[in-house]
C-alpha cells in the first residue's frame, strides 16, 4: 500500500493514490491524494463527463461522489451498461468490483475521466 501512497505511509484512504500509481506521469491528473483532486485535474482540461453523459471505456477512471468518495479503474462496460473496475482500497486491498445499472452501488457513480480520449 505504502507504494500506492508515493512512498508516505499513513492511514488514508487509499484509491486515488492507487489509480494515480497505475498512471504514473500521465499528463491529465498526475498524482493525486484524492478523488477530488483527479477528478477536478481532470474537469479542467475538459476530460470528466457525468455518469449520464458518456458510457466508459476500459482504461478510464471512474468517480464517486454521491454519498460516497471512491476511485478506481474501468476494466470493461457490458451491453447492458454493467460496469466491472480494478480499485485499491476495497476492503483494504486492490479488487474487482462490479457496478450494475439500478443498484445503489451503481447510483453512487457521478462520472468518469475519459482517459481512452488520450
Amino acid at each position: 500500500i505504502a507504494k500506492y501512497r508515493n512512498g508516505v505511509d499513513n492511514n488514508a484512504a487509499w484509491c486515488a493514490s492507487f489509480v494515480s500509481w497505475c498512471y504514473k506521469d500521465n499528463d491529465i491528473f498526475g498524482y493525486q491524494a484524492s478523488v477530488s483532486g483527479i477528478q477536478m485535474a481532470a474537469q479542467k482540461q475538459g476530460l470528466y463527463s457525468e455518469v449520464d453523459e458518456y458510457v466508459p471505456k476500459a482504461g478510464d477512471v471512474m468517480i464517486q461522489k454521491n454519498g460516497v468518495s471512491h476511485t478506481g479503474i474501468v476494466e470493461s462496460v457490458d451491453e447492458d451498461g454493467t460496469i466491472h473496475t480494478i480499485e485499491g482500497n476495497t476492503s483494504n486491498a486492490v479488487r474487482r468490483r462490479t457496478y450494475k445499472p439500478g443498484t445503489a452501488e451503481y447510483n453512487k457513480i457521478s462520472g468518469f475521466v475519459r482517459m481512452s480520449d488520450n
